[in-house]
């Protein structure tokens, strides 16, 4: 098994670059799922621009 090259500056670049794509994926996933959901409105029913009873 070989060791992770810690001294290479073209590592520590692409492992930023990774874990920048990976945590910008999971705040898009965990604010979607933590979106609260919108309220529903009320509508009037309109039959031939006039009120329904």
């Amino acid at each position: 098994m070989t060791a992770l090259p810690i001294g290479d500056w073209q590592f520590w670049v692409v492992t930023a670059v990774a874990m920048t794509a990976v945590s910008f994926g999971l705040w898009r996933i965990l604010r979607a799922i933590r979106r609260p959901k919108k309220k529903e409105t009320s509508v009037s029913l309109t039959i031939e621009r006039k009120k329904a009873r």
